[in-house]
Formats: structure tokens, sequence, C-alpha cells
């Protein structure tokens, strides 16, 4: 046991320091904005503020749903529905990490409402597969393959080929889990 811990924190190691030096550059954007004259939260504040709060969401999702809550009230205010919904994601992504997932699922919804009256359709493809991660630990598999099937029809109408690929890893990891292997080897 102490051998395979220490061997994933040796190779966690490289995967955090990556992380802490984008932490850091997207600090040093945040602090640029702030310090400007006649600062405003517009809409590049505020994504970088959510690009902060995804960073930090698996070596840190405390920080994350604290950073993400004020990036949700900062895009409310200033009528930024992508912020928003990018907010709620994070933190429902938050909370899927420190194993909420109810939580993560009412978030998800909120922010997939948003991203779907606003037409923002890259946004819901991730939305939607996240629900599927949420749905796949909960052991909810009809509802987590509904949603990575939903996601992978939407990144397939945008063509975004990672987020293709990772739908598809979804669906065929969901039939491994209940045994379908046929189905599997087809994802």
């Amino acid at each position: 046991p102490l051998l395979a811990s220490l061997t994933f924190f040796i190779c966690l190691a490289p995967f955090v320091q990556a992380q802490q030096h984008a932490i850091d550059s997207i600090r040093q954007v945040i602090k640029q904005y702030e310090t400007r004259k006649n600062f405003s939260a517009d809409t590049g504040y505020i994504s970088a503020f959510n690009e902060l709060a995804f960073r930090y969401i698996y070596i840190n999702p405390d920080t994350a749903l604290t950073l993400s809550r004020k990036v949700q009230l900062l895009a409310g205010q200033s009528g930024y529905t992508k912020g928003e919904a990018e907010a709620l994601k994070n933190m429902g992504l938050a909370h899927n990490v420190l194993g909420n997932y109810d939580s993560a699922l009412l978030l998800y919804g909120n922010a997939l409402q948003i991203s779907t009256d606003n037409g923002l359709t890259s946004t819901a493809g991730k939305i939607l597969h996240n629900m599927g991660n949420a749905y796949s630990s909960l052991g909810k598999y009809p509802e987590a393959l509904e949603h990575y099937f939903k996601a992978l029809k939407l990144r397939e109408q945008l063509n975004e080929k990672l987020g293709i690929a990772s739908s598809l890893i979804g669906i065929g990891a969901v039939y491994v889990y209940q045994g379908k292997w046929d189905l599997a080897l087809q994802y």
C-alpha cells in the first residue's frame, strides 16, 4: 500500500505543478483586469474567473465552489449568460468531485437551462456529458446513457472531436459497467 500511494503521488505531481502554473497565469490576467482604470467585471474578466475556478476543481473543489459562486453573481449582474452557465457547470463539477452527485445534477440542470435558452450549444454539450458522469457514478445507467447520447449529438453537430471522443468513452464505459460487452466495443 505504501509503494502504491507513493507511486500515485509521484505521478500526480506533474499534473499539480502544471495546474499551479496555469492558476498563477490566470491570476495574473485577473489582476491586470482589476488594476485597469474604470475597472468593471466584463466578459473577459468573468471568463478568466471561470477558468480559474475550473482549474481548482480537481485540486481544491472547495476553492472552486467559492470562486464559482462569485463568478455566478458577477455574470448574473452583468447579464453574461454564458458566464453564468459556466459558473454553474463548474459548481456542478466541484460537487461531482466531492461525491455530492445530487447537488451536482441540480446545478447542471440549472446550467443546462441557461445554455439551451441562450443557444449555448457547446456549453450544453459539456453539461449533458457531466450529467452523464454523475448519473453513472450513481449507478443510474439508463439516465447516464440518455445524457451521454444527447451530449454526443450536440458535439457531433459542432464537430467537437475531443468532446465526441469523450462522450463515446462515457457510453462505452456505461456498457462495460452493465456487462454489455458487444455494445461497449461499438463505442
